[in-house]
């Protein structure tokens, strides 16, 4: 099996364009699975500069719908018409950030305000111009295995309230919106020679929660977890809570990156040992 990174928050390769996203590309039995699709400008850049042809792609997941890892989604559609695209249906509801103390932007989204909202909030969700996004989706309900041995996970039962990320984002349609709990969530497993491997975009229902989920689920030892822990500018009982819960499963290699946060990926790294890694933009991993 092997994982290439596509889109990151960083880049240490030449020639590969990193931005406020994630998007991985998992080989695995003869297939190609895309995870999620970074905002837009990297994905089909780097596939190119890294030699990755996205039109043979065979899946397409979507951890959840936020512009950072649907930018590209139109994108891929039109260069790959085969293949299929998973994602839960409360991924096209509207998605909003509430700005606090008027940071400034610092990321160059260019994110849509939203006029007639109380304070400064921001559109974050996915462009619904695209139609071919609709006609192509597989809304999904319950888990589902796509490929052999690869398993779409749709339900986070939150066990430990400390590990989530849900203040200051919101959702509805029509102006009609409420706290985000993303139930639109879902995260990737592969299972592999008698382990799993746990794949997640954001983690907004706690990665804590994604891996005790995963291993219930599946009952086997974790080689690899790796994706967005959203542990950046937590609580220090979030950051407790996923230290502490990552310990007691023991996964092989711990793979952090975009929303984690370079401190929160420190501290990991000194809490939870060598096993951690930071996860940029152009990273192979290759598990036997």
């Amino acid at each position: 099996m092997t994982i290439t990174t596509l889109a990151e928050n960083l880049t240490y390769q030449r020639g590969l364009i990193s931005e406020h996203g994630l998007s991985l590309l998992i080989e695995v039995n003869g297939k190609g699975i895309l995870f999620d699709t970074g905002q837009g400008y990297a994905l089909m850049h780097n596939a190119r500069q890294l030699g990755i042809n996205l039109g043979e792609v065979d899946d397409v997941v979507i951890s959840h719908g936020h512009y950072d890892h649907t930018g590209g989604l139109a994108d891929v559609l039109e260069v790959n018409q085969r293949a299929a695209l998973y994602l839960k249906e409360e991924a096209f509801s509207g998605k909003l950030k509430e700005l606090v103390h008027n940071r400034p932007e610092v990321d160059g989204t260019g994110l849509k305000g939203l006029k007639g909202q109380k304070g400064r909030k921001k559109y974050i969700g996915m462009d619904h111009t695209d139609r071919n996004i609709f006609d192509r989706a597989h809304l999904l309900h319950e888990p589902l295995e796509i490929e052999e041995d690869v398993f779409v996970m749709t339900n986070i039962p939150i066990e430990n309230k400390a590990d989530t990320g849900f203040t200051g984002f919101m959702t509805g349609r029509d102006e009609d919106y409420k706290p985000d709990e993303f139930l639109d969530e879902l995260y990737l497993v592969v299972r592999h020679k008698g382990r799993i491997s746990v794949f997640s975009g954001c983690s907004h229902r706690g990665i804590s929660n994604i891996l005790t989920a995963a291993v219930k689920h599946f009952r086997l030892p974790v080689a690899l977890v790796l994706g967005g822990f959203h542990l950046s500018g937590c609580t220090g009982e979030q950051y407790r809570a996923v230290a502490d819960n990552l310990n007691k499963h023991h996964p092989e290699s711990i793979g952090v990156c975009h929303c984690t946060g370079v401190d929160a990926y420190g501290r990991l790294r000194s809490d939870c040992g060598e096993t951690v890694f930071y996860n940029p933009c152009g990273n192979r991993i290759r598990l036997s």
